[in-house]
């Protein structure tokens, strides 16, 4: 597990992932525990959506495929990537045998993960599986 404890709440927070309930209620449990509003990326729509989401003091923007907006990612305090189910589940497995049958990678970080990981700004978080997701929340509660 690659998940810092930040050295203060952060209030601009993008969470990533393998789409599914699981990491819907992975991202409902952050923002709650930071008291922040959760947005989906499909709210991002409208024209001049990321640049408002982006002015505001505080929200936790959720984004599963696309890179979030430039905007939006160069205001982020905290960027999470979050496999919140076990490996082996059974919608793990049918996700990942669907995401193989269609070339993507399986519960792997997206490429732009990545590179913000590289660039260690802003701060990341890498948790893969349960176990880590919840000791990772428990930080947060400190």
């Amino acid at each position: 597990m690659h998940a810092p404890h930040p050295a203060r709440l952060p209030q601009r927070v993008v969470v990533t992932g393998p789409t599914g309930p699981a990491l819907d209620a992975f991202a409902v449990r952050v923002a709650l525990a930071l008291d922040l509003p959760a947005v989906g990326a499909a709210d991002l729509g409208a024209p001049g959506a990321a640049e408002r989401l982006a002015a505001f003091e505080g929200w936790l923007l959720v984004v599963v495929d696309d890179a979030p907006p430039a905007v939006v990612l160069d205001r982020a305090e905290l960027v999470v990537h979050a496999v919140p189910e076990a490996r082996g589940a059974l919608r793990g497995l049918v996700r990942r045998a669907k995401r193989r049958l269609l070339a993507d990678a399986a519960d792997e970080a997206p490429a732009w993960f990545a590179a913000v990981e590289a660039q260690r700004s802003p701060d990341v978080a890498r948790l893969d599986g349960p176990d880590e997701v919840e000791e990772w929340l428990t930080t947060l509660a400190r």
